[in-house]
């Protein structure tokens, strides 16, 4: 090829741009390029572009008559990954938007009759938006199967690629391309062309899963990691050492007669146990089953079949505990890493923490977040008390997904805690039947756990349409559920929860995960102001018998507090708080004065999140026994019902209880607490029973 690109400055031979490499996988010449993955989960085509782009007159972008064009684009593209300008390099999961701008915008210069960079003016620019409208529903390749429709991610993606010519346009120059001579679209941003002008307005948060799919699908799932996840491991077990020790060669098919055979009678003879509670098995005997797929195909399963799908099922519950009781994203989950060592139950990712108190075990999972800063994470997974066997819902799932796919990541020389089977049918035999897991392939194991193994029938009929006929679960969606669910508990769970995220700012949690329901958070700030000013007067009069460091402080700065407060009328007590930013944090066992001195707060300090400028307690270590030790703790006369409450229970807790069970001591401990508190909270009352009751306040 010895044609040469235009360029008013300089002229640059294509001998010179062939010598460029794209990836370690692909060289300028070629017609497929294909950059390294950089997230774990994301399917390969995402750092793919293939060049024989189909356009209006029939040819393809590769034809020796459109090579000019060719390496225009191919500059472009380059450029973007290796010469960035006023951004960053462009990442491998962003060729698909690429390569999406770049078919649009080669049909359009087609169709237009246009060969050079240098010709798209802004007016053109809007021309290609008229373009894009009135043909992308019609524009279809070979193997797209959904109707195409204009949406603002479609519209974003291809009006995009001729904001990177002109954003390029040094690099081009560079590089022997001229550049349009302008900005696109009269110098407006793509999101005000795209909102503004063609009313294309992206979708808000992703709507939580209704609590009538939620409860029963993670109830499913709960179940089946227990009992059933044994009895699979075991299964799988007892048929891959009949499959070992069986007659017969190694070699040839996996259903060699001998080694299928033996296989075949585990399966037929093994029994399923039953789960806690219930009085039958919770699977029949293994005989061919008939399976309908989600596209209304309808296929026998037989043999190992059953096995296989068996291991699916228990990998598909497991992922769902994950996601529901943690939020942690897809693409996080594909990543994990395992390790390789057998000698503990849980995979590597998994690590255990005792509490700064010594009386609780948190564990911990580390991942690595690939949708920002690529930076290793860890997330709070469960806890129990230090000693207990017991293990949370999401642990149990991490062990299960470590113990059912141990032999199938040593075959495929894996170390990833999820894996596939890549083979259309039976089970892996060698390494290349073992394929990597990806965010597509998650999300189509819990729609299909969601058809297969939940009933639905109390469902509304809209969310029975919603997630079964047009099968809307998306695993990121239990991100917006954990979230709300957390935060209709408890509102001033919110900072909590953003730090659990590993989200910048709350700001961020509350618009992407909180939604419309941060219209409470107005109301509950006025109810934390009237309740602070009614403490205050009803504290600094003596009305209200108090106890713990505020009480002191209360007590000891009275007459301060009296004097600028000016009039003891709760306007006036109101004014007040706002003016000096106040306001309690008002819990079931207490309150909460951080604002005083945040420096002081015990939470913050076991948290190492100690820092005047906190306004709000670290929720990950506030607890009743934390919040006792703390001087900014005060608790009056109404929370002493609480504290019989847990005193009364953590008594009962330890009737009949093994003096050998770890968790006595943690009872034992939280027990003389409560006690001490109800005892102290008693004398208060009674020297303050017979003190006047406080006047109304204007």
């Amino acid at each position: 090829m010895n044609e040469t690109i235009r360029c008013a400055q300089s002229h640059v031979d294509y001998a010179d741009l062939a010598t460029l490499y794209v990836s370690e996988y692909s060289r300028f010449i070629d017609n497929i390029w294909k950059m390294p993955q950089n997230i774990p989960g994301q399917a390969t085509k995402y750092g793919t572009i293939d060049w024989n782009v189909e356009l209006p007159d029939g040819s393809l972008l590769t034809d020796k008559e459109n090579a000019f064009l060719l390496i225009q684009f191919k500059v472009l593209v380059w450029s973007l990954f290796h010469a960035p300008r006023e951004a960053n390099a462009a990442a491998a999961g962003s060729m698909t938007a690429i390569a999406q701008g770049v078919t649009s915008v080669a049909a359009w210069m087609v169709s237009e009759g246009m060969t050079h960079f240098d010709e798209i003016d802004s007016t053109a620019s809007w021309d290609f938006v008229r373009f894009f409208v009135e043909s992308h529903e019609e524009m279809k390749s070979k193997s797209q199967t959904r109707p195409r429709v204009v949406s603002n991610a479609t519209a974003s993606a291809r009006l995009a690629l001729l904001s990177y010519m002109y954003r390029q346009r040094r690099s081009l120059r560079e590089l022997g391309v001229e550049p349009p001579p302008e900005p696109p679209y009269d110098g407006r941003s793509i999101d005000d062309v795209v909102q503004n002008e063609l009313d294309l307005h992206r979708r808000g948060k992703l709507d939580p899963i209704p609590d009538d799919v939620a409860i029963p699908l993670l109830s499913s799932a709960i179940r089946l990691i227990g009992q059933p996840a044994e009895d699979v491991l075991a299964l799988q077990e007892l048929c891959m050492h009949a499959f070992e020790h069986a007659p017969g060669t190694m070699e040839g098919k996996w259903c060699r007669l001998e080694k299928y055979h033996a296989v075949l009678a585990e399966l037929d003879s093994f029994e399923f146990a039953h789960v806690e509670g219930e009085t039958k098995a919770w699977h029949g005997p293994i005989r061919p089953t008939e399976r309908r797929l989600r596209d209304g195909r309808v296929g026998t399963l037989r043999g190992t079949q059953l096995l296989r799908r068996l291991v699916i099922t228990i990998q598909s519950a497991a992922i769902v505990c994950i996601q529901a009781c943690t939020g942690m994203r897809a693409h996080e989950i594909c990543g994990l890493d395992a390790g390789s060592s057998t000698a503990s139950d849980l995979p590597a990712c998994i690590t255990p923490e005792v509490s700064s108190d010594g009386l609780m075990e948190i564990f911990y999972c580390h991942s690595v977040e690939a949708k920002q800063s690529k930076i290793r994470t860890r997330w709070v997974i469960g806890a129990r008390s230090v000693g207990s066997n017991y293990l949370p819902p999401s642990v149990r799932a991490f062990k299960v997904l470590w113990l059912l796919y141990g032999r199938w990541r040593k075959l495929g020389c894996t170390s990833k805690l999820l894996i596939t089977f890549s083979a259309a049918k039976g089970l892996p035999r060698k390494a290349r039947s073992i394929g990597r897991m990806t965010v597509v392939a998650l999300t189509n194991l819990q729609k299909d756990f969601l058809r297969e193994h939940c009933d639905l029938s109390s469902a509304s009929e809209a969310s029975r349409a919603e997630f079964l006929e047009r099968h809307r679960l998306r695993g990121h969606r239990w991100r917006t559920t954990f979230a709300l669910f957390l935060f209709r508990i408890d509102s001033g769970l919110l900072p909590a929860i953003s730090r659990h995220f590993h989200h910048l700012s709350t700001a961020m949690t509350e618009r992407g995960y909180i939604g419309n329901d941060v219209s409470l958070i107005e109301t509950l700030d006025s109810v934390r102001t009237m309740e602070t000013a009614r403490f205050l007067l009803e504290a600094i009069e003596g009305y209200r018998p108090t106890v713990g460091s505020v009480a002191k402080l209360i007590a000891q700065f009275r007459a301060k507090l009296q004097e600028d407060l000016q009039e003891p009328t709760l306007t006036a007590a109101v004014a007040f708080i706002v003016e000096n930013d106040l306001r309690i944090f008002f819990l079931p066992y207490g309150h909460c004065f951080l604002p005083l001195q945040p420096e002081a707060s015990r939470c913050h300090e076991l948290g190492d999140t100690t820092h005047w400028s906190q306004r709000g307690p670290n929720v990950g270590f506030r607890s009743p026994s934390v919040c006792v030790g703390c001087p900014l703790f005060v608790a009056d006369g109404g929370h002493l019902a609480f504290w019989e409450q847990r005193a009364a229970s953590h008594a009962a807790a330890l009737v009949d209880r093994s003096k050998r069970d770890p968790a006595l001591r943690v009872v034992q401990a939280r027990l003389n607490q409560a006690k001490a508190m109800v005892g102290v909270l008693s004398a208060k009352i009674r020297k303050t029973e017979a003190a006047p009751c406080p006047e109304s306040r204007a």
